[in-house]
């Protein structure tokens, strides 16, 4: 219960007095958020009973009660599901977003060109032969497909590509540890020493000052959710995108990222570097 004591707190710190309708009485708190006593208060529960569940003193919530916990501290879908998760490893509910994956396979790539397919242990072959038609079908659009541990995470918290061309960098990192975060949820409920995990973070940890404190944070990023970001490319210029996460059910366990173009001059810049990609079109800038 350790893990869901600490992400209960990471949440309750978010929020203030007057985010959940509870008069600020002013002054300096010494809690940063709200305080144990305000979260027991608006779930209806005792301050001790609530204390021993953050603690993680042998207290075993009901499912209303966590559904009661989620609606007091705002939790989003991918938030709520996450708290299930911690408190029920072994049971597998309704709502779930099926974790995120590294299987990596680009087309009509914006700032860095992906090709690589890696076998993971939802595929030990590589990316499905019909994910990858279906990866070359969609021609325009940037895409990849992620396995569970997102090892595409840490190209972009490592790669300086990344931090050169994304202009909201730090949004577009931070979302993916989220998004990270929310994919191994259900890997370490099930197997908490998982070595694939483990080694992963550790890197991350190593490679990134930044993963460190983005993961105590205990934020989450779900496909409900868009992402939007700018990428800046050395020739066509800034292009907005916004990122799309959708499940494969022809493929368990994998998930199809598509960056869209939110406009239609990101869209005719986009549509000009993959005619030049497919040789329809010289090396230029476009219009």
């Amino acid at each position: 219960m350790a893990q869901l004591g600490s992400f209960l707190r990471s949440r309750r710190e978010r929020l203030q007095p007057s985010d959940v309708g509870l008069p600020d009485a002013g002054g300096r708190r010494r809690a940063r958020g709200l305080r144990r006593e305000e979260v027991a208060q608006l779930a209806e529960m005792s301050v001790a009973w609530y204390t021993g569940l953050e603690q993680g003193r042998g207290v075993h919530p009901s499912r209303t009660t966590l559904d009661t916990l989620a609606r007091v501290l705002r939790l989003e879908d991918a938030e709520r599901e996450h708290l299930f998760r911690l408190a029920f490893p072994d049971t597998r509910r309704a709502l779930t977003t099926e974790p995120l994956r590294d299987s990596l396979h680009g087309r009509a790539a914006v700032s860095v060109a992906a090709s690589r397919l890696v076998p993971s242990p939802d595929h030990p072959d590589g990316t499905p032969p019909s994910v990858r038609r279906l990866l070359d079908a969609l021609g325009l659009l940037p895409a990849l497909v992620l396995d569970r541990y997102w090892d595409v995470v840490g190209y972009v918290l490592t790669n300086e590509l990344w931090r050169r061309h994304v202009p909201e960098w730090p949004a577009l990192a931070r979302a993916a540890v989220g998004g990270l975060r929310a994919s191994l949820a259900p890997v370490l409920a099930e197997a908490p020493n998982d070595a694939r995990a483990a080694a992963l973070l550790g890197q991350l940890e190593r490679e990134s000052a930044e993963f460190g404190p983005w993961w105590t944070e205990h934020a989450l990023w779900g496909a409900e959710r868009p992402l939007t970001h700018v990428q800046r490319h050395p020739t066509a210029g800034a292009m907005t995108f916004e990122t799309q996460l959708l499940d494969l059910r022809s493929a368990p366990g994998l998930t199809l990222v598509v960056y869209t173009p939110c406009d239609a001059e990101s869209t005719t810049k986009l549509r000009h570097l993959v005619a030049q990609r497919t040789g329809a079109l010289p090396s230029a800038s476009p219009p």
